[in-house]
């Protein structure tokens, strides 16, 4: 079964992570490097015509390089996820992906985002004290060299070529604002490892909160409905479910050999059928069933999916149940309200009124 995705928020997990993974900071394919550099010389036509500082978050000024930084890494992977169809550069960037929004404005959108994130993480970090040591900084260094050698060595390309098709800057200046990315991350990192709270105070955002924590466990057995399947075949899919669950019922089978023959759900068969979630992270119907009704409940439900035989196993209700994740994840969440009403308040940011229309 699908779960519905989660919209949220967050800038930093439970564990403060947060910026770019190093693990995947080079991941294009030959066909990949030449579409990018498509990208990326577009994108240095547009940065050329623009002063050095493009934007203000506070009295942080974020330089043109940084936008690049951020800009055309989005644009990269909505290039490669969205131009399947090889289309030119502006049909590309012209692209509806749904609800009238364009790449473009899809692209900038979240490259503000991002670049907006980066410059209160980095900033806070300064104004904080906080530093890299050589040795964090050398690591570092050494981590992007070593990934970006590997295609360069592949596709026979200096790394400086490699650097622009992901970044679209040279490799010395992605290095000085990775350098920033990295001490954001540990400006974050030691805010939210740092922030400490009464055993009060857990439980009462958990009250308040109840709907991120609270979960059941169920466990289902689906028999899906296929885009253009007639009523007939439906109905006989729904009288299946029926005498799956009269069987179960009346102890003539048990539940997990009924997933191992007959669930369509390939994700949770191999545990039999069982996952444990919170709200809003399941098809409504799903989800209204297994925190409605008792644990022992067992009955078939329609979804847009088709039909489930879910028996909802365990409540895990209240503060006592859900302590551990309170405590795991309130110093983070904590955290990411706190950076959020920054950025609406004293750092938020400002473009320079040239800047928006060299996107129009």
């Amino acid at each position: 079964m699908n779960a519905k995705q989660v919209k949220s928020s967050k800038v930093v997990g439970k564990k403060g992570k947060t910026g770019p993974d190093p693990e995947n900071i080079v991941r294009y394919s030959i066909y990949g490097i030449s579409g990018v550099v498509a990208v990326c010389l577009l994108l240095a036509v547009v940065f050329l015509i623009i002063p050095n500082t493009v934007a203000t978050a506070g009295d942080y000024k974020i330089s043109r390089d940084e936008y690049i930084f951020f800009h055309t890494q989005v644009l990269n992977n909505y290039y490669m996820n969205y131009n399947t169809n090889r289309l030119s550069m502006d049909e590309f960037l012209k692209q509806d992906l749904g609800g009238g929004i364009t790449v473009q404005s899809a692209a900038i959108a979240s490259a503000t985002q991002q670049v907006h994130d980066y410059a209160v993480y980095y900033d806070l970090a300064r104004k904080n004290g906080v530093s890299l040591t050589q040795e964090e900084i050398n690591n570092m260094i050494t981590s992007l060299r070593n990934m970006m050698e590997e295609p360069a060595n592949q596709y026979g390309v200096s790394i400086n070529t490699i650097s622009k098709a992901n970044y679209g800057l040279p490799f010395r200046k992605v290095v000085k604002i990775y350098e920033k990315v990295f001490l954001g991350d540990k400006y974050a990192n030691q805010t939210v490892q740092n922030k400490e709270f009464t055993e009060e105070e857990y439980q009462s955002y958990y009250e308040e909160n109840k709907d991120l924590f609270d979960r059941v466990t169920a466990r289902h057995i689906l028999l899906k409905i296929n885009e253009g399947d007639s009523e007939v075949k439906i109905q006989g899919l729904q009288k299946k479910a029926e005498d799956i669950l009269q069987s179960i019922k009346d102890g003539e089978a048990d539940f997990e050999a009924m997933v191992e023959e007959y669930s369509e759900d390939t994700a949770s068969v191999p545990d039999g059928g069982k996952f444990t979630f919170r709200k809003n992270q399941m098809v409504e119907e799903f989800e209204k069933f297994c925190f409605e009704n008792e644990p022992g409940t067992i009955d078939i439900v329609r979804t847009e999916y088709g039909f489930h035989i879910i028996e909802v196993m365990e409540h895990l209700f209240g503060y006592e149940a859900n302590k551990d994740i309170v405590k795991s994840q309130m110093p983070a969440i904590k955290f990411n309200e706190e950076i959020k009403a920054l950025k609406e308040g004293e750092y938020a940011i400002n473009f320079r009124s040239s800047f928006g229309s060299l996107f129009e």
